[in-house]
């Protein structure tokens, strides 16, 4: 992380503005305290977000920013979004960051039928803002969650299973 006065290299600072914006922290939001915060990469995440406004354009992290809001401000729309798909089956939920776990528990009410599969273990979705424990924390968002546990692996012969387990 670069420090105030540092140059960010555009990768990483992009990675950063992308993480922040998944885990729905706005350049006003970042606090002196936090993880990779300076000074400089706030003055660039406003930078960039007043860029888009004045394109009138969106990135790919804000369409999920986006939806949530929307959902959040007009809850009726959340019965239509329900009623569009009657099975919800929601896959790699480890990798879910915190806008995304907002936006599924905004809609989840509405649904008779939602499936969530996920492995804490085998969470990679850290360039989504996603921090593993999207699974572990379901319960707090889903009344009603069964927890099934699957124990026999289906991606692996059995050589490489025998070999994990002794």
């Amino acid at each position: 992380d670069a420090s105030d006065g540092a140059q960010w290299v555009p990768r990483d600072a992009i990675q950063h503005i992308r993480r922040l914006k998944l885990s729905g922290i706005s350049p006003e939001m970042m606090a002196d305290g936090d993880p990779g915060f300076s000074e400089a990469l706030r003055e660039l995440y406003r930078a960039y977000q007043l860029y888009l406004t004045t394109s009138h354009a969106i990135d790919r992290e804000d369409i999920v920013g986006l939806a949530l809001r929307l959902v959040t401000e007009r809850p009726e729309l959340c019965q239509g979004i329900a009623n569009r798909y009657q099975y919800w089956i929601i896959d790699q939920y480890e990798d879910f960051g915190p806008v995304y776990s907002q936006l599924v528990a905004k809609i989840a009410p509405y649904l008779t039928h939602l499936t969530l599969c996920g492995d804490s273990e085998q969470a990679v979705g850290v360039e989504w803002g996603a921090t593993g424990d999207a699974i572990i924390q379901a319960s707090r968002h889903f009344v009603g969650l069964e927890t099934i546990c699957l124990t026999t692996v289906f991606r692996s012969i059995s050589a490489i299973v025998d070999t994990s387990q002794s």
